[in-house]
């Protein structure tokens, strides 16, 4: 960490796992902690409070942005999967909003994948409310 910071980097995005050890590093310097790439299985598979009790730690060490960052290939499925992605990724949106975080997709290669006349991209953007910023910038264009 003092390494970025000592070539001028300012902003840091982190992951949740060994967050802990991490964070303390971070502090020591002058990098901003901006995203954090959220273990995919709290969103996934999370009950709320321990969501919610995540999202606000974070929010009370200073990051902007929560990420979902993968989904897992055993989590994989048909598109019913890809709905079901959606329904629990609007639920941890609103949950990020009431924190105060932006809540973001990282995407890959297979949601553009062609399945059933579609693509899970194309159903995630169908499926999910795009109300942030961060998905209009980037997803409309």
């Amino acid at each position: 960490m003092r390494a970025l910071d000592a070539i001028g980097y300012r902003e840091a995005e982190l992951t949740f796992g060994g967050l802990d050890n991490i964070f303390p590093l971070v502090q020591a310097t002058k990098l901003k902690p901006v995203s954090i790439h959220l273990d995919s299985a709290l969103v996934t598979k999370g009950a709320d409070d321990a969501i919610r009790r995540t999202l606000d730690d974070l929010k009370k060490r200073g990051f902007a942005y929560a990420v979902m960052p993968y989904l897992p290939p055993a989590e994989r499925g048909g598109l019913d999967v890809i709905r079901a992605l959606a329904a629990k990724l609007n639920r941890v949106g609103e949950m990020s909003r009431a924190a105060g975080l932006s809540f973001c997709y990282h995407n890959h290669a297979f949601e553009f994948e062609p399945m059933e006349n579609s693509t899970p991209m194309q159903v995630l953007l169908e499926n999910t409310t795009r109300s942030s910023s961060v998905w209009k910038s980037t997803f409309s264009g």
